[in-house]
């Protein structure tokens, strides 16, 4: 029994050092300032989830940076106060799986508290808070777009630097999902697949040991070089699924699937 007690041990310290590793949380930073450029240290900084209503404060640092850490994939809206300036809100912030985002410079202008400023974030041409090369499939585009097969590793080939040899075959959803996905020319066997910052590759051959529902996707995020060493299992790229999670309404849906050769065109 104190044998077997000691292997359970050592099992569970392992897979805890393996799943620490591995993450699917953010982080968004940026500075206060006022309208001259002098940064404002102590600032109220306060970030709400719009659909969860979940938020987070921090105070700004002595040289007028904040920092979130730990963020969820969504959309959030930032709001900054500080005795003295009118408050500011940023809304529509949105914020991918393992992202580095820069909130920027908030600037704000002396006034009552009472008072309000509210800005609307608008897309960043250009990621500059990592040097990661990365894209993004959002949950719009897997509920908009048709594929076969219901397999998102369908989308894949439509971003830059990945090539899928096995997309002929994608008839299904198939326990080697990463089969025949190449990114910037590494081996299939040398991509990394993690369901909510879990891998969920069989560490013997370095496949696929299940492919997620579409339904139940929120966002497939591909990292392909240059990224974070957290994801330096494998040589090449990292495949991060985000699964679905709730809001503050009650929600659902029902929907019918159907597919038979019966219906298809003659050739």
């Amino acid at each position: 029994m104190k044998l077997q007690s000691v292997l359970w041990a050592v099992l569970t310290l392992c897979l805890a050092s393996v799943s620490f590793g591995q993450t699917i949380s953010s982080t968004l930073k940026g500075t206060v300032q006022d309208s001259t450029g002098a940064v404002v240290p102590n600032a109220s900084c306060k970030l709400t989830n719009s659909a969860t209503g979940s938020a987070l404060t921090v105070a700004s640092a002595q040289d007028g940076a904040f920092q979130f850490l730990d963020i969820l994939a969504g959309t959030y809206t930032l709001t900054v106060s500080a005795p003295g300036f009118k408050n500011f809100d940023k809304v529509g912030i949105e914020i991918l799986s393992s992202e580095f985002h820069s909130a920027g410079n908030i600037v704000l202008q002396v006034g009552q508290s009472s008072e309000s400023i509210t800005v609307i974030e608008a897309g960043t041409p250009l990621q500059t808070s990592s040097g990661e090369r990365s894209d993004t499939v959002t949950g719009r585009e897997l509920n908009d777009i048709a594929v076969k097969g219901r397999d998102f590793m369908s989308y894949l080939s439509i971003l830059p630097g990945i090539v899928d040899t096995a997309s002929e075959t994608r008839d299904a959803m198939q326990r080697n999902a990463t089969n025949g996905i190449q990114i910037n020319g590494s081996r299939a066997t040398s991509t990394l697949l993690m369901l909510d910052g879990v891998p969920i590759i069989d560490a013997g051959n370095n496949g696929a040991s299940q492919e997620p529902n579409m339904d139940s996707i929120a966002e497939v995020r591909v990292l392909t070089n240059s990224y974070q060493p957290e994801y330096g299992r494998n040589s090449g790229g990292a495949i991060t699924v985000v699964s679905k999670s709730g809001s503050s309404r009650f929600r659902g849906s029902a929907y019918d699937y159907y597919r038979n050769e019966y219906r298809n065109p003659n050739i």
